[in-house]
């Protein structure tokens, strides 16, 4: 994917409109840590089925791996260009998909381990 947000050279927005960092976008580093007026980030990732589960226990067992890549402007902090990678295994379960995973990225600091459960009911 690609996405990227501008003010288009408007300065004056009192908090930054834009943040990068945690959740779903930089995975590595934290949560609205990188905040701008302009950025641009590209993902890519793949999906790899490793096994099927029985059916009363879910549906697939699955490795991924995603590298992202980013551009933050006006931002004082390094890095300049924020990347990560993260490797995790995702389980579809009966109660939703379960996602355990790791991810690291570059600059001081950026590795985390994190898990995630969606849709409970």
């Amino acid at each position: 994917t690609a996405s990227g947000g501008t003010t288009f050279g408007y300065e004056d927005t009192g908090i930054p409109p834009f943040s990068l960092g945690g959740g779903l976008q930089l995975s590595a580093f934290g949560e609205n840590e990188l905040i701008t007026n302009q950025y641009y980030l590209f993902q890519t990732g793949y999906i790899r089925r490793l096994s099927r589960l029985p059916p009363f226990l879910g549906d697939t067992v699955s490795l991924i791996g995603t590298y992202e890549v980013g551009k933050t402007f006006f931002v004082d902090k390094e890095p300049r260009v924020p990347m990560d990678g993260i490797l995790g295994i995702v389980i579809k379960t009966v109660v939703g998909p379960f996602e355990i995973a790791g991810t690291a990225g570059n600059g001081k600091d950026h590795k985390k381990i994190f898990f995630q459960l969606d849709r409970v009911f």
